[in-house]
């Protein structure tokens, strides 16, 4: 079989960015004094690869739908804003070489 192109998804496969995203949530729902609903890491395992409709399903289950969406899409505003200004060292162990040696070879894309 020959190829050309190589696509990667980008959350567990080529970082794991989970630790930071759940700090991110939590600064809004502190914000939004929803504290007892904070998230970590291992809560957020399962939920990656979901919708974020389906994600504030779970994670604000007990929030009237009409107010859950909105808060969710704050949440990940505060999310991307802390994302940009901490440093993300989240990618896996050697991943960064890999993709340098396999560029030489192949073209690369990410989906997310």
């Amino acid at each position: 079989m020959n190829c050309e192109s190589l696509i990667f998804d980008i959350d567990g496969t080529l970082w794991d960015s989970r630790a930071l995203v759940a700090e991110g949530y939590n600064i809004q729902l502190e914000r939004e004094g929803f504290q007892h609903l904070f998230v970590n890491a291992d809560i957020l395992k399962p939920l990656f690869g979901k919708t974020m409709t389906e994600i504030a399903d779970v994670l604000l289950a007990s929030i009237d739908p009409a107010e859950r969406y909105g808060l969710m899409e704050r949440c990940m505003a505060t999310e991307n804003e802390y994302l940009f200004q901490n440093p993300c060292q989240i990618g896996y162990p050697g991943v960064k070489e890999t993709v340098a040696k396999l560029s030489e070879t192949y073209r690369l894309f990410i989906v997310s």
